[in-house]
């Protein structure tokens, strides 16, 4: 190989490592940008495990609310244990010192199917700057529930006894707190925030890198001389 070629190819190598790391920075960037989105609060990600809840259950996540926000609806990342589907409420509440408090919102009832998706649950509720709200499922049938591990207790379940069936959500509860992030946040908007795909951008910088690859190549290719005889 010549030492055109080489430098060629050397060249090549080290705008595929530009691009791989322009890339890797943009993923950063955008997950950086979500999780500061102020009209959200709760975890927006799909959480790497999962976890089976009982019937006549309630359990859910502790988060901060950076600034006010008027929430519209609770979004949680769940799926129903029974191929039949299943009932779910979403309750909304209040922190006492790391526990949750009593209840300042909650959804109807929203049937969910044994497919795990984001479920929407519309809600109307005020969360003030700087105060931590408790955001919940009361799942009246068995249903698989998603989360995050973290190193700070802030997931409480437990079960509980309906005091009435047309409003069975229960205005408090006490559990001991887990170290667990559930998929479920509160939000202004009735879409849903889509997950940011870094495999995705991957995949981009592989192709790209193939075609600075072949660029490269045919670049350093020599032409061929043509011999012309005069007469």
């Amino acid at each position: 190989m010549s030492k055109s070629i080489f430098k060629k190819f050397k060249v090549s190598a080290i705008l595929v490592l530009l691009l791989i790391s322009v890339f890797g920075f943009l993923a950063t960037k955008s997950e950086t940008v979500k999780a500061a989105n102020t009209s959200v609060v709760g975890n927006t990600t799909v959480g790497t495990n999962n976890a089976e809840s009982t019937s006549i259950s309630v359990f859910g996540s502790r988060f901060e609310a950076l600034t006010k926000l008027t929430v519209a609806y609770i979004f949680a990342y769940v799926a129903a244990v029974s191929s039949i589907g299943g009932v779910v409420y979403a309750g909304i509440y209040s922190d006492n010192n790391g526990e949750p408090g009593t209840l300042v919102g909650a959804s109807e009832a929203v049937s969910v199917t044994d497919t795990p998706t984001w479920v929407k649950f519309p809600v109307s509720v005020q969360f003030d700057e700087d105060d931590y709200y408790w955001l919940c499922l009361i799942a009246l049938s068995a249903m698989h529930y998603y989360y995050n591990a973290v190193t700070i207790n802030q997931f409480a379940y437990s079960t509980f006894s309906p005091t009435s069936s047309s409003s069975p959500v229960p205005t408090s509860f006490t559990s001991p707190a887990w170290d667990r992030s559930m998929s479920i946040y509160a939000s202004a908007s009735s879409s849903p925030i889509p997950e940011f795909s870094t495999s995705a951008l991957i995949s981009v910088a592989s192709a790209m890198a193939v075609v600075t690859l072949c660029a490269v190549a045919l670049a350093a290719r020599k032409p061929k001389r043509t011999s012309f005889a005069l007469t």
